[in-house]
């Protein structure tokens, strides 16, 4: 396991039991206290966890999640211009899938006059936005509704999606670091997600300027994973740089 992968891991603990002691974390790791230490403390420069006397908690952003109405009102424009971009790569008789989120909510109401396209989604905010589309064959996941995301989870949803196939799947994600990769808040969307992105043959992020540099709790994938991000001109072009230097396409808009 590499240096990443553990503190993915002290993260994924934290997430569970809020705290935990450094020798509790010594030995769900398998490396000595010293080690851990020096772990957490990287970990605390990056503002991800909160030292304490003999062990660490999770800083209580990792876990935020706003409400969905509030999120469609953030970066509203960026978003707009980041879904035409995604519309622009899809042409008719694709077969596409779109997890929950505001971006791939604004890439569906772009796709209501297309013909012969498959949409796969795990989202209601997608189903509400194609339902009515004579041109569209809409696949639906099952699943537990998650009202804060209008998102459907759950084991029913990841074996809906097994032996599905699409062409790309576009991915609307909380975090995009090119340490600890695509994350979202919420363990059981990530578990979906996951199942999306095995499903495709291209994975696309759209991932708004204000997505990069930042971590929440569950890692959907690594930045290895993906093949292409459409963002916004306010995007760190540093990270840009560094995306395409991987041979990621970055697509600015």
């Amino acid at each position: 396991m590499s240096r990443n992968e553990r503190e993915q891991a002290i993260l994924q603990h934290l997430g569970t039991s809020r705290y935990a002691t450094v020798a509790e974390l010594s030995a769900v790791l398998g490396v000595s206290e010293v080690t851990v230490r020096r772990y957490l403390d990287r970990l605390e420069n990056e503002g991800l966890v909160t030292r304490t006397h003999g062990g660490a908690l999770l800083t209580s952003s990792l876990m935020e999640e706003p409400e969905i109405a509030a999120k469609e009102a953030l970066q509203a424009e960026e978003k707009r211009r980041i879904a035409e971009a995604a519309a622009s790569m899809i042409g008719d008789g694709d077969a596409i899938a779109l997890n929950a989120g505001t971006t791939t909510a604004a890439i569906a109401r772009l796709l209501r006059n297309r013909n012969g396209l498959t949409v796969v989604t795990n989202s209601m905010s997608v189903v509400n936005a194609l339902a009515t589309c004579p041109g569209i064959r809409l696949v639906v996941t099952g699943g537990q509704l998650r009202e804060r995301s209008l998102a459907l989870v759950g084991p029913l949803a990841v074996r809906s999606l097994e032996g599905v196939y699409v062409n790309k799947v576009f991915l609307g994600v909380n975090g995009l670091s090119l340490k600890y990769g695509l994350t979202t808040p919420n363990m059981d969307e990530a578990t979906v997600n996951q199942a999306m992105l095995q499903s495709a043959r291209m994975a696309i992020v759209v991932a708004d300027h204000t997505k990069f540099g930042k971590v929440t709790f569950s890692r959907i994938a690594t930045v290895q994973d993906i093949d292409v991000v459409i963002t916004d001109d306010k995007a760190p072009a540093k990270d840009v740089e560094r995306l395409r230097s991987m041979g990621k396409e970055v697509i600015v808009v």
